[in-house]
């Protein structure tokens, strides 16, 4: 009888147990189960697979009998195999997609253990975890590497293509100059003009995808730009028989903010043109934009956010037929379509991505199947005075650039590891009356400040030239011949390295993107050497 007892005592108490485990995952975050492995009941200790999805009250709505009601189909197989092996007393765990109340999937994973676990026995004990966290932090660890690889890809691919279409471009400009502007050669040159300008804006949606574009930030009153560039971007539907009603809320003194302004015009124009093609049969489009702040929680909790501060916040919202989960997962990789492959071809969202988190800011999607989509980009207030960049060009009559009146030619120092850019650069000058020294590495430029020879006017450099460094090279050569004026050019996109070289220049430094053409060379050239900013306003009218 004592022995009796004494085992009694000894014998498992799962009700007091299981209730123990409960109430530490319940700390935890977790939700308890216990599996009879007679009755084959679940009995849920702690709210139930419910408090992790969603739902309200334990209605026997996750039942592990009724796994298709709740369970992605691509996890289905694996899921019931997990249900099988507990009938069996065996012990087992899985990560599976749940639908949630909300229609979307969320991971969850499910682990049971056999109770006792010696001998046969008479329970599973389980837990499910919320993991869908864990899943989103490695999706956004993967998608920045993979968004460095592409950074990394597209610097490379713009810098190789622009180098390409520097000489191509200036080669025709040159050749176009020997035409009368009626002649079918001239018209074809510059059908090939227009087509070299197509290569260039593609080269430059690759930076802006890659985050490696040339951006030139400037206070921007969107309340003034947005509705003339939504009127354009709607146009294009007129005709087709179908209503657009378009919605613009703001408050009335909306501060500016600080952007590139094509790319910010670009991207509210693919905004909108998204929008109408998600509402095929007509729709009502809005356009609402408010200062908002950000504070570091909060940021920390946005896929895409990089830091807190105040920020204008921009919906575009459509009443369209919305987007899946799944689609929704993919709609800001490049060259992803839901439309027909034939009529959509480009980078879309990820060129409006690109644009946001290149002027400091970022892009959010939330759309649902049948209630639309509403993008909300977050690009920062003008706070602060930045750097002036360099001026714009001046367009003349046959579309390529008027150049102003020229300053005394002299001598010119081109260096370029690229034969043709070279060899354009040079003709470009020397047709002037420049006299012109052709280099093709840094090492030959270090040559010549030490032995003197650095009396020149004018230096046309690449930054990547074999040899050396830009930084290296730049200080001694502004050291040894401080009134040389120096035109940094490159295939690779603005950046910090290039703007502290501008600035500490003292304006005998500025830069030139590739591809450029002759006259916008010459341009450059000219406004370095002679004219200042009253100057050239004076000139121009």
């Amino acid at each position: 009888m004592t022995a009796q007892r004494e085992m009694t005592r000894g014998a498992p108490d799962p009700d007091s147990d299981t209730k123990a485990l409960g109430i530490l995952m319940e700390r935890a975050g977790d939700v308890c189960f216990r599996l009879d492995l007679r009755t084959r009941r679940v009995v849920w200790l702690n709210g139930g697979p419910e408090k992790l999805l969603g739902a309200a009250g334990a209605d026997g709505a996750f039942s592990f009998d009724r796994l298709e009601e709740w369970i992605h189909p691509d996890d289905l197989a694996q899921a019931k195999l997990f249900w099988k092996m507990l009938l069996s007393g065996r012990g087992a765990e899985i990560e599976v997609r749940a639908r949630t109340t909300q229609e979307q999937w969320q991971w969850l994973h499910l682990l049971a253990v056999p109770y006792p676990a010696s001998g046969a026995p008479r329970f599973m004990l389980g837990l499910v975890r919320d993991t869908q966290r864990y899943h989103e932090a490695e999706r956004q660890a993967l998608e920045e590497i993979g968004q460095q690889r592409i950074g990394t890809l597209a610097e490379g691919l713009a810098h190789e293509f622009n180098n390409l279409l520097t000489p191509i471009r200036g080669f025709i400009e040159l050749a176009l100059d020997g035409f009368k502007s009626d002649d079918p050669i001239a018209e074809g040159l510059k059908t090939a003009l227009d087509q070299v300008e197509r290569c260039a804006q593609l080269v430059n949606q690759i930076q802006l995808c890659g985050r490696k574009s040339f951006v030139m930030p400037e206070e921007i009153r969107i309340d003034r730009m947005f509705p003339a560039v939504a009127r354009v971007a709607l146009s294009s539907y007129r005709g087709t028989g179908k209503r657009y009603r378009l919605k613009l809320e703001w408050p009335e003194r909306l501060p500016p903010l600080l952007a590139d302004r094509v790319q910010l015009q670009e991207a509210v124009v693919q905004l909108i043109r998204n929008a109408v093609e998600a509402m095929p049969e007509g729709g009502t489009l809005t356009i609402r934009a408010e200062p908002v702040r950000v504070g570091a929680r909060d940021a920390r909790g946005r896929t895409g956010a990089k830091r807190a501060g105040t920020f204008m916040r921009i919906d575009v919202m459509d009443t369209g037929i919305g987007m899946s989960p799944d689609v929704l997962q993919h709609a800001m990789d490049p060259f992803f379509t839901t439309h027909s492959r034939a009529g959509k071809r480009g980078m879309g969202l990820s060129i409006v991505r690109g644009m946001a988190e290149q002027n400091g800011g970022w892009l959010e999607l939330d759309s649902r199947p049948g209630k639309g989509t509403r993008a909300t980009l977050y690009l920062p207030l003008a706070e602060r005075v930045h750097e002036r960049l360099p001026p714009e060009v001046v367009a003349d009559e046959d579309g390529t650039l008027r150049v102003l009146p020229a300053a005394p030619v002299g001598r010119a120092l081109v260096g370029d590891d690229d034969d043709l850019v070279r060899e354009l650069v040079a003709r470009t000058l020397e047709s002037e009356g420049w006299h012109v020294k052709t280099v093709d590495g840094f090492d030959k430029v270090m040559r010549m400040v030490r032995e003197g020879c650095v009396d020149f006017d004018v230096a046309v450099l690449d930054l990547t030239m074999a040899g050396g460094t830009i930084t290296e090279v730049l200080p001694r050569l502004r050291e040894s011949a401080p009134e040389t004026a120096v035109i940094l050019v490159s295939g690779f996109g603005y950046d910090d390295l290039v703007g502290r070289l501008v600035r500490a220049g003292g304006g005998k430094v500025t830069y030139m993107a590739k591809p450029f053409s002759p006259k916008e060379l010459l341009q450059r050239v000219d406004e370095l050497l002679i004219w200042t900013g009253e100057q050239k306003e004076s000139i121009r009218s």
